[in-house]
């Protein structure tokens, strides 16, 4: 409790160090900061209940346990890339609003692009590194309208029209020519 900075009550209770209004004590770092710089333990964005240690604290906390773990994150990596790939692309979707509805037999990660023929690598974190690419944009990741491309031929086709894209590969070819 004394490393916690918890003190009791008149009815045995821990309760944590008070703060003013606005302020909260981190138990690690035992510093009392604004509530901006502590994280929100609600799933769902709302303001809800403040988690007990500060942003730094808990992102340190994060670096210490991949750290001690790498070699589990690695042997995860290369057993399964697809699972870390929906982790990620589903993380993603949340935080932009987009929907997701996908799960590990929606994908197939080929060994090489469908798009460019070049030879995929995952996480190279290079230009060969696998993407998840929506058909249509607005449609979020759901099932049929996903496919894993490379980076480099996602990036190229980001936010461009079937039109625009045949004006440039015109331009290239005359240019080149």
């Amino acid at each position: 409790a004394n490393r916690l900075n918890l003190k009791r009550n008149g009815d045995y209770r821990y309760q944590r160090q008070t703060a003013p209004d606005g302020y909260t004590a981190c138990f690690h770092c035992k510093q009392v900061l604004p509530d901006g710089q502590f994280y929100r333990k609600d799933k769902d964005g709302s303001y809800g209940k403040k988690t007990s240690l500060c942003k730094s604290c808990t992102q340190e906390a994060g670096r210490r346990y991949y750290r001690n773990n790498k070699e589990k994150y690695e042997r995860t990596r290369k057993e399964n890339p697809i699972k870390i790939l929906l982790k990620n692309i589903k993380s993603r979707a949340k935080k932009n609003n987009v929907p997701f509805d996908l799960n590990e037999d929606d994908l197939f990660l080929p060994d090489t692009c469908p798009v460019l023929g070049i030879k995929i690598i995952p996480f190279d974190n290079s230009d060969n590194s696998p993407s998840v690419d929506r058909f249509i944009p607005e449609l979020g990741y759901v099932r049929g309208n996903c496919q894993i491309i490379s980076k480099r031929a996602n990036k190229i086709k980001n936010n461009a029209t079937i039109e625009e894209i045949e004006k440039l590969y015109l331009w290239m070819r005359d240019y080149l020519s």
